[in-house]
């Protein structure tokens, strides 16, 4: 009689263990987070939403965000079909530029431009579709705003930093060099309100 109590009682304990483990399984596969969808819109950039924009002296500039292929990781293949960036004050005459590598330390053949100076708004993020997306390779990918102003001003929104490799490219018309910014201004240290968005 007790050896059958004892075997009942080992039954029960193995059910509800087993029980227990299968509904552990089942809160645990429920709470998992789901697998990326490898088709969805993502975004290159470095900056962390705009705080303000640093004012540059009057001249032609292009301020820039280098992309190398580490930042493009598994998006090889997929498209750029849109630019966002943020504009402080419009300047007389801007353009999105896309360009493709240099081994220099400044962008390569250009992939694409736009005249987008009459759709900017100021104080605002601004999005520009490009009418032929960019096909992203293993290879740096440039993506950079064109700007002129005759008077001195800030145009280009830029993030509170500190800044990052790659995140703060600057032209200048003045010198004719692409520096990062904080190579020009040592107590500057921002990233570019400029982001890619990849489909």
């Amino acid at each position: 009689m007790i050896n059958r109590r004892r075997r009942v009682d080992a039954a029960r304990t193995l059910t509800a263990v087993v029980l227990a483990l299968g509904l552990a399984n089942c809160g645990e596969e429920e709470n998992l987070a789901p697998e990326p969808d490898p088709v969805a819109p993502s975004t290159l950039h470095y900056d962390a939403g705009n705080l303000s924009a640093p004012s540059l002296a009057a001249g032609a500039y292009e301020a820039g965000a280098r992309f190398t292929s580490m930042q493009i990781g598994n998006r090889v293949g997929r498209e750029l079909t849109e630019v966002q960036y943020y504009i402080y004050t419009p300047a007389e005459v801007c353009s999105v530029k896309v360009y493709g590598p240099s081994s220099a330390g400044e962008p390569g053949a250009p992939l694409y431009a736009a005249d987008v100076t009459d759709d900017v708004q100021d104080h605002q993020w601004n999005t520009h579709a490009l009418a032929q997306p960019v096909t992203l390779t293993s290879t740096d990918l440039w993506i950079c705003l064109e700007f002129s102003n005759a008077v001195g001003q800030p145009t280009v929104g830029c993030d509170p930093g500190p800044a990052v490799e790659d995140g703060d490219w600057l032209y200048s018309s003045a010198d004719g060099q692409w520096r990062p910014l904080s190579d020009r201004f040592p107590a500057v240290s921002i990233n570019w309100n400029i982001r890619g968005i990849v489909e």
